[in-house]
């Protein structure tokens, strides 16, 4: 049996999906990277048409045998390529001596800088209202 996703559902789900856990930060990080592949023109504004192609393209990336419709089985590849090309991205951003490899170092440095950056009042401690 044939598992179908609704082309809308799919294309919201691939716009706006965040994790739920994610703060205001990685939220706004998020929405402007995806901003950013949505103006294709790089004007800093993102029109309607720009929008319908950004639908487009990644409908008919996930409908794998062009057939007008997504199964789960093209939806699970879809998003796994995604998974791998945001993997990579991450390696490459955490990488600081570029050797391929996150070391436990590299991530505590990376992540801790991240963190304390929030400290408002510079006592150690960042709290959820610094964060915001």
């Amino acid at each position: 049996m044939r598992h179908t996703i609704p082309a809308l559902a799919l294309a919201l789900l691939a716009a706006v999906a965040v994790p739920a856990e994610a703060g205001q930060r990685h939220r706004g990080a998020f929405m402007e990277d995806m901003f950013k592949q949505v103006d294709k023109n790089d004007d800093g504004a993102v029109t309607r048409a720009e929008i319908d192609a950004f639908h487009a393209e990644r409908f008919a990336a996930a409908d794998a045998d062009g057939d007008g419709r997504i199964t789960l089985e093209e939806a699970t590849a879809f998003e796994m390529t995604r998974a791998e090309d945001h993997a990579k991205r991450w390696i490459a951003r955490m990488d600081e001596n570029g050797d391929g490899v996150v070391s436990r170092e590299e991530m505590a440095e990376r992540h801790g800088h991240w963190m304390m950056k929030d400290d408002a009042n510079d006592d150690g401690a960042v709290t959820l209202d610094e964060m915001r």
